[in-house]
């Protein structure tokens, strides 16, 4: 791929709280061009990692049961001092990936694997937002617990605060309330998106997304997904990103297909740009009961038009 220019632009990076209460925060991300760094992903490094992406709509449910739950028993062994990062269960780390992919998936993307560079950095980077006692993605040299190695994976990471694993993390990030730009997701769901790195300390963690591949050539990804799509991995807004943009001035439209209802939309919003694809925002409210659900996206020069089945996967 074309390399571009790695220039982070992190104006106002203060934590975001995620629900009233509920103490989880999240890190925004804003990264306007990249210099896609190198490094070798280990070959082994998720066996759930599908090349092809794709779930098939028959066996959605038995996806989502079967790669959803945790495998790890340990997520974090502490260092000697306080600053040592210490190490991240290697389980806990395949657990972070695999509901990466998870998600990748059930949108149609293939999924990334583990590189070690990656993580190693991201532990230094868990271990830095740890000492702060919050996030930042340009920690200052003075912060505790600073390290060059930190500082570059949490310019390079999702960040997020208050869940004890790194699954639980990507959950965060891929529902993304109270984040306007809806940039967490945005590069979880990047389809570029190839080789990530993971670290944990206590209840920060570090996701390094800034590891790109081949263009896999997907036209949109759409969040729920066209075709089934499990109600259980239905987190915050409904999106839909597309490298041809063109979201500008746009409406949507849900209808319910069973009986013809039209949904009750609304938020509708363009996050701004330099998180992955550009990306439309919208609520669909009331209740949302399994079954088919149409979704018209018209206006800003480009139309789109596809049916998600929300599949209760209890």
């Amino acid at each position: 791929m074309t390399k571009l220019r790695r220039r982070l632009l992190v104006a106002s990076l203060a934590a975001l709280l995620l629900g009233a209460g509920c103490g989880d925060q999240l890190g925004d991300d804003f990264l306007e061009a990249f210099d896609a760094p190198d490094g070798g992903a280990d070959a082994d490094a998720d066996a759930d990692a599908d090349a092809d992406g794709d779930a098939d709509a028959g066996d959605v449910c038995e996806l989502w049961r079967s790669e959803y739950p945790n495998r790890a028993t340990t997520i974090w062994t502490p260092g000697a001092g306080a600053c040592d990062p210490g190490v991240a269960d290697p389980t806990a780390i395949d657990d972070g990936v695999r509901r990466t992919n998870l998600y990748r998936r059930l949108v149609g993307l293939p999924g990334i694997t583990a590189n070690t560079e990656y993580s190693r950095k991201a532990q230094y980077c868990a271990v830095l937002q740890r000492g702060m006692g919050g996030l930042s993605h340009s920690p200052p040299t003075d912060a505790p617990c600073y390290s060059a190695e930190g500082a570059e994976a949490a310019g390079s990471s999702n960040l997020a605060w208050g869940v004890g694993t790194l699954s639980d993390a990507v959950d965060l990030y891929v529902g993304d309330e109270g984040v306007p730009s809806l940039g967490h997701r945005r590069w979880i769901l990047y389809p570029q998106y190839a080789q990530g790195g993971l670290g944990i300390a206590d209840t920060f963690s570090c996701q390094w997304v800034f590891g790109w591949g081949a263009d896999p050539g997907v036209a949109y990804v759409a969040y729920p997904a066209e075709g089934d799509f499990p109600t259980q991995a239905l987190l915050g807004p409904w999106s839909l990103s597309s490298s041809s943009g063109g979201f500008a001035g746009a409406t949507v439209r849900v209808t319910r297909v069973s009986d013809g209802t039209a949904m009750t939309v609304d938020g509708t919003y363009v996050p701004d740009p330099g998180y992955g694809l550009d990306t439309l925002a919208w609520y669909v409210r009331g209740t949302l009961a399994p079954g088919a659900y149409r979704v018209q996206v018209t206006g800003g020069g480009h139309d789109y038009d596809y049916t998600t089945n929300l599949v209760d996967c209890r």
